[in-house]
């Protein structure tokens, strides 16, 4: 099975398969936990939502409240300095002069782009130069946008305004330029099956993304569970070279912030942080008590 068979538009979200956390009830939990390390020290996490509807604010109570008792907020990514990252990711994202997309792809995988971007009123002069992963990305955020969807509302963004805002200590766990390696560094079949099954899933993308949304605005393990629970079952290279590698990376920045005086919080894709080799577990691991709030 390709490596980029199943999982893609679910990947770009990153709001997936809660392994191992507990199951919750509706109205009792949300995707936020606290870890309290032996020694007193507190650090929110929060799994993040990478796209949503505008109308899915406020966020709940118990989530505003942490991020209000938190004086330094980590995300993935500093945003302020993926402002300037635009150049690189473009030029990651382009094929060589001379190269245009439909000569590197396979005539099956061309014809499935050509009939998707006929039904949608696309022309394939838009993406000619694009690598087959950054065609990918751009079909998906043209589709989110066309749902409603915008990542300008995303969970991470908004809350990175407003830590900025608010004066909060902002921190990245990783550079732009590591998040650009992700897809750069696809080999040219991977680069090829993860455009092909991107257009597959974005037929289907409106129904998942709404339950997925909406399980996880209540913290509905056991429905994320169910929704996406085969998401990543034949895929291990995908879930260590997106998920679990980038967790092993993040680790001693988190760990270092249960030393600040005042709590912090850990805002990345859900994700990163359930699993047996997520972050709550490897936090459990270690000795650090964690509660669903």
């Amino acid at each position: 099975m390709s490596p980029m068979k199943r999982s893609s538009i679910l990947l770009l979200l990153l709001t997936l398969l809660p392994i191992s956390a507990p199951a919750a009830g509706k109205d009792e939990h949300h995707c936020l936990w606290k870890a309290v390390s032996p020694e007193g020290g507190v650090v929110y996490l929060l799994g993040s939502v990478h796209v949503l509807p505008k109308s899915a604010y406020p966020l709940a109570a118990p989530i505003e409240s942490a991020f209000k008792e938190s004086a330094t907020i980590a995300f993935e990514v500093d945003f302020e300095a993926m402002k300037t990252s635009g150049p690189a990711i473009f030029q990651a994202g382009s094929l060589p002069a001379g190269n245009r997309l439909e000569q590197v792809l396979s005539p099956d995988t061309r014809k499935v782009l050509e009939t998707y971007l006929q039904e949608e009123g696309l022309s394939l002069s838009s993406f000619e130069m694009m690598r087959p992963w950054m065609a990918a990305l751009s079909l998906t955020a043209l589709e989110l946008i066309k749902m409603g969807y915008s990542p300008e509302a995303g969970v991470d963004i908004t809350l990175a305004q407003r830590a900025s805002e608010e004066g909060k200590t902002i921190i990245g766990l990783e550079t732009a330029e590591d998040q650009v390696s992700l897809f750069s560094q696809l080999s040219d079949a991977q680069s090829e099956a993860f455009l092909r099954y991107t257009i597959r899933d974005l037929r289907t993308l409106k129904k998942q993304l709404d339950a997925i949304i909406t399980a996880w605005k209540h913290g509905d393990t056991l429905k994320l569970r169910e929704i996406l629970g085969k998401a990543f079952q034949d895929e291990p290279e995908v879930l260590r070279r997106f998920v679990t590698d980038r967790n092993n990376k993040w680790m001693p920045k988190i760990i270092s912030l249960f030393g600040n005086t005042k709590p912090s919080m850990v805002v990345v894709g859900t994700l990163h942080l359930v699993g047996k080799e997520g972050i709550l577990e490897q936090l459990r691991k270690a000795g650090y008590r964690i509660e669903q709030l």
